[in-house]
């Protein structure tokens, strides 16, 4: 397909496209004459991939650029390769602490992991960078001053295993053929579903909250009258 048919099964402008090109973000089609190329379905899927980094979970484009040249790489496998994905997906947490601190913030992360039965060999691919990255989550909520009670994180916990549950049920095939750039697209787009729907959960139970006691005020206001 020509550059202009590309644009229109994939929904992105036609200069948007060059400048992915440009960005080496995108790989060029095959030069067919001097003033077109030609595309197939691996750019409709490359640009479809891009759209949801860029769009769906608005990383940057130096972000995006490290995570498309892992899945450009021939030397990283499926695993290495998504926990060099999951090391530019947010959530980041750019403060630079010392190594003592740094240290300390790991110790207490794998202690805790242990506590909730999802301790893991630090030795095997990915498990380090996801370790990390709950290090800091946790640093952030101390940091505001919420920090997360035992309770709480057995709740997340417990939580996490049947998501995890029902990604890999959803994900098998892609697991199976290890399609390392569907499976960047299915964690980022299922991670966006799962944080709406948290946030619709935890509104409802606000408002349940917040409703209760005006309702329990009402029915006692018109009691008071009779």
């Amino acid at each position: 397909m020509r550059i202009a048919e590309l644009s229109a099964r994939s929904g992105v402008s036609t200069p948007t496209i060059k400048y992915y090109i440009r960005e080496a973000m995108l790989r060029p089609g095959v030069r067919v004459n001097a003033r077109s190329s030609d595309y197939d379905e691996s750019h409709v899927r490359r640009l479809a991939l891009i759209r949801v980094l860029t769009h769906s979970i608005g990383l940057s484009v130096e972000k995006t650029r490290t995570i498309l040249g892992v899945l450009d790489s021939s030397e990283a496998g499926f695993i290495q390769g998504m926990a060099i994905v999951h090391e530019a997906l947010p959530p980041y947490r750019d403060v630079d602490l010392q190594a003592a601190e740094v240290a300390a913030e790991l110790a207490e992360a794998r202690e805790l992991l242990l506590e909730l039965g999802l301790g893991h060999d630090e030795t095997r691919i990915g498990v380090p960078v996801l370790v990390r990255q709950f290090a800091r989550a946790l640093r952030a909520t101390a940091d505001a001053g919420m920090p997360l009670d035992i309770d709480h994180l057995r709740a997340y916990a417990a939580a996490a295993r049947q998501i995890a549950a029902a990604d890999v049920t959803q994900m098998s095939t892609i697991l199976a053929t290890e399609a390392l750039e569907l499976a960047v697209a299915a964690t980022t787009l299922f991670e966006s579903v799962l944080l709406s729907l948290r946030r619709i959960a935890q509104m409802d139970a606000m408002l349940a909250i917040l409703d209760a006691p005006r309702g329990l005020i009402g029915v006692q206001a018109a009691q008071q009258k009779e």
